[in-house]
């Protein structure tokens, strides 16, 4: 990728950091639960991206962890080791490219990233003796269904206007998408 499309990664990974941490959990309960930084890493992965893949989600696990308040959830490694472990999914388990494999890949983010936080919750308590809130199974259900409402979005819409994961069909001895 060219230094333009680097910049532009890393910036729009700030944006969408900046609006998890300092916008969306200001919202009431249903808004507060969307949490872009993984959905949208995760679609750099299905686009055969997976060096900005793990550039977005460690960029926007550091203003993650930058901008929120109170204990520190280790958003950089956590989003680097989901991301690490998607990728590795999807090239073994999850070979083609569909809506359906982008469902299950957020879900399976969101799966991680809630057992992540009650690990870190689980090792804070032992080792610090401080409480650690994790995520409740509304808003993990809740958070789950954002994700796969907004990879589904997007993919249709990448679908659409770059005709990336559309299948050709041949007729008239041509090819027509």
């Amino acid at each position: 990728m060219t230094k333009k499309r680097w910049t532009l990664v890393i910036a729009v990974s700030i944006i969408i950091g900046l609006a998890q941490v300092c916008f969306f959990s200001l919202l009431p309960t249903p808004w507060r639960e969307f949490l872009p930084v993984l959905p949208i890493a995760a679609i750099f992965l299905i686009l055969n991206r997976p060096t900005a893949a793990l550039v977005f989600a460690g960029t926007g696990g550091f203003i993650v962890d930058l901008f929120s308040p109170g204990v520190s959830k280790f958003a950089v490694a956590e989003y680097l080791l989901i991301i690490i472990a998607l990728a590795f999914i999807l090239e073994s388990v999850l070979t083609n490219r569909s809506v359906y494999v982008m469902a299950t890949l957020v879900i399976i983010a969101r799966t991680l990233s809630a057992i992540w936080e009650i690990v870190a919750a689980f090792a804070s308590n032992l080792l610090f003796k401080t409480v650690f809130q994790t995520v409740s199974v509304q808003a993990f259900f809740i958070s789950c269904a954002w994700d796969v409402f907004s990879v589904a979005v997007l993919f249709f819409i990448i679908a659409r206007f770059t005709r990336r994961f559309l299948t050709p069909v041949i007729q008239n001895g041509s090819y027509e998408y």
